[in-house]
């Protein structure tokens, strides 16, 4: 099994510029609450002028993960933080599990299960995990583009996507 990268988004370079937008929730660790955790994702998004294609799939598998994950621990919720600055939206989700993600190919062509940070890894620019403050989080980082950009003449392809 290969498991997903153990890192810090954007690593820990001083170099980096600030998330000048961020916004997260808690949510009760059952699966009716993954659609409403995409939901808060497009609502963050909009009210920031932005468009990130893959954010809500990526959300959804992310949250499904955490439910699973989350449902044999105490606290018995998942975290999603959404921040963004130009060109990309780094996606948060957490759980108070121990256990690290894996890359799990699913047993068989019909399994439900098993493809999800396979998914994730495919859309996003970056991704991988890191634990802080109780939290094992699970990030991804998308390409976006703001409304402003996309109104102008160079902003026809989002970052990290060729044309």
């Amino acid at each position: 099994m290969n498991t997903l990268r153990h890192a810090v988004p954007g690593g820990t370079s001083q170099d980096q510029p600030a998330w000048p937008h961020v916004t997260q929730d808690v949510f009760t660790a059952a699966d009716r609450w993954v659609p409403a955790a995409r939901q808060f994702t497009a609502r963050a998004l909009a009210g920031w002028g932005v468009t990130a294609e893959d954010a809500g799939l990526v959300v959804t598998e992310l949250a499904s993960n955490a439910v699973r994950a989350a449902r044999g621990t105490a606290c018995g919720q998942f975290l999603v933080r959404i921040r963004y600055r130009p060109s990309v939206v780094l996606l948060e989700v957490g759980d108070a599990s121990t256990s690290v993600p894996v890359f799990a190919a699913p047993a068989t062509a019909g399994e439900e299960h098993g493809r999800g940070l396979l998914l994730v890894a495919r859309l996003a620019a970056e991704c991988g995990w890191y634990t802080g403050a109780g939290w094992k989080i699970v990030w991804a980082a998308v390409p976006a583009v703001s409304a402003a950009a996309a109104a102008g003449t160079d902003a026809a392809v989002p970052a990290g996507r060729a044309a």
